[in-house]
């Protein structure tokens, strides 16, 4: 009769079929939130936060419980392995899915030249069927020079993209990037800009 196993403490049993399932399940919806599949709407920040808590707490239990198993047993368990594959995966998936400005670019070259036709209209927004979904982009406006802005939807910030076909405007305050085309990444630092230039919140 083989002689009795011990019982080894809760923390020194590697990382199990539950943990791996939860990480998994939060990866999922994590990588559907920052690649903007899954909500499309202002929850997406929400849910990309809670499901990073879910990720934090797996990690913090995947690196204990690997520790006690590999550091003070000293053995291996094939259960160590597959939460950091997965991980790794998750991280290509969203790096290839993550929405671009090259993606957002021809509709917004589209809704760009709609602003500038109409005189009378000089800004657009959505906030239930937007055709940037995918982007946290809710606002369009056109200033009096022509310049068109896609301010992102991010609380406090005064940021986006805009096009400039005749040239960046001339203003101290506005940080650009150059994009191409009469395209730039812009970003307005907390100041009091002057009217017309930035679109209202």
């Amino acid at each position: 009769m083989p002689p009795p196993q011990p019982v080894r403490p809760a923390m020194n049993k590697p990382p199990g079929t539950w943990h791996f399932a939860v990480t998994v399940a939060a990866l999922i919806v994590a990588v559907a939130a920052w690649c903007r599949w899954w909500p499309r709407d202002d929850s997406a920040v929400l849910t990309s936060v809670a499901s990073g808590l879910v990720l934090l707490g797996c990690g913090l239990w995947w690196a204990i419980r690997s520790i006690y198993v590999a550091g003070q047993d000293r053995r291996w368990s094939w259960w160590i392995l597959p939460a950091p594959v997965a991980v790794g995966i998750a991280i290509l998936v969203a790096l290839w899915g993550a929405p671009s400005f090259e993606q957002a670019r021809p509709k917004m070259d589209e809704i760009a030249a709609e602003l500038r036709a109409d005189p009378d209209d000089s800004s657009v927004s959505w906030w239930n069927d937007s055709p940037l979904e995918r982007f946290d982009i809710r606002f369009v406006h056109e200033d009096a020079d022509g310049n068109v802005y896609f301010k992102f939807t991010i609380y406090g910030a005064n940021k986006g993209w805009m096009h400039a076909p005749a040239g960046p405007p001339d203003n101290d305050f506005l940080e650009l990037i150059p994009l191409g085309d009469g395209w730039y990444r812009y970003e307005l630092p907390w100041v009091n800009p002057s009217p017309g230039m930035v679109p209202p919140d």
